[in-house]
């Protein structure tokens, strides 16, 4: 698969990692910002309790990429397995590889609860 390069590039395309490429995008017109994430579409975690109770369906819940688009960002989907910060360079599960020159990780956290006894 062949190279991307991009001035910044967003692993992960939840809340902040939108925000973070909607920020980038219109804060450095020039550059090229592209967001990765996993799904074309995502749902907006903090709206789940929600959704069936008032919207019926998780389709008006969606986390739209025009904000993004219209900021001149870029989304792409995939998932990245290894970054090398050295080099600058991320590779996809699919085999591609982005080469960028500012990283921003927004991939969440997966909450735990620590028990005692």
């Amino acid at each position: 698969m062949a190279e991307t390069a991009t001035d910044v590039l967003v692993v992960g395309g939840g809340p902040a990692g939108m925000m973070a490429g909607m920020t980038a995008a219109r804060f450095w017109p020039g550059k090229r910002v592209l967001v990765v994430r996993p799904e074309e579409d995502a749902v907006i975690p903090c709206g789940i309790p929600y959704i069936f109770g008032t919207l019926g369906g998780t389709d008006e819940d969606l986390a739209g990429r025009a904000p993004l688009l219209s900021a001149g960002g870029r989304l792409r989907t995939g998932m990245v397995v290894s970054v090398d910060r050295g080099n600058r360079r991320a590779r996809l599960q699919d085999g591609g590889e982005i080469v960028w020159d500012r990283l921003i990780l927004a991939t969440g956290a997966e909450n735990f609860r620590e028990l005692y006894t």
